[in-house]
């Protein structure tokens, strides 16, 4: 018998040097089975591409990387987490993210995965 996940936080990697729509078929899948999606900017072309397939993506609201990583560390707890991220905006999000996980006794999964 296989085990669903059902929490789990997916570092989905981008680049701006290939098209916003082409990711890779892992990449809209993580997408398609999240239970929630976040992006710092709605307007960025990623976002703004997957927004038009019909996904819900949520703009954070948080501006430092330590408040976005204890959001998503404490939403991936309960829920399927995709966070749309690309190198050149990280902003110290891994650093705030491994601080965070590692303070916790049980912490979600984590999954880095290259979107394209």
């Amino acid at each position: 018998m296989t085990s669903i996940a059902v929490a789990s936080l997916t570092l989905l990697v981008t680049s701006s040097r290939v098209p916003a729509g082409v990711l890779s078929r892992d990449a809209w899948t993580a997408l398609t089975d999240a239970t929630k999606v976040f992006v710092v900017e709605l307007d960025d072309p990623v976002p703004a591409a997957i927004l038009a397939s019909g996904i819900q993506v949520t703009e954070s609201t948080y501006r430092r990387s330590e408040e976005m990583a204890r959001e998503l560390v404490r939403v991936a707890a309960e829920y399927l987490v995709v966070w749309i991220g690309s190198l050149d905006d990280d902003l110290g999000l891994t650093d705030a993210l491994a601080g965070e996980l590692t303070r916790l006794e049980e912490p979600p999964s984590v999954e880095v995965l290259t979107g394209s």
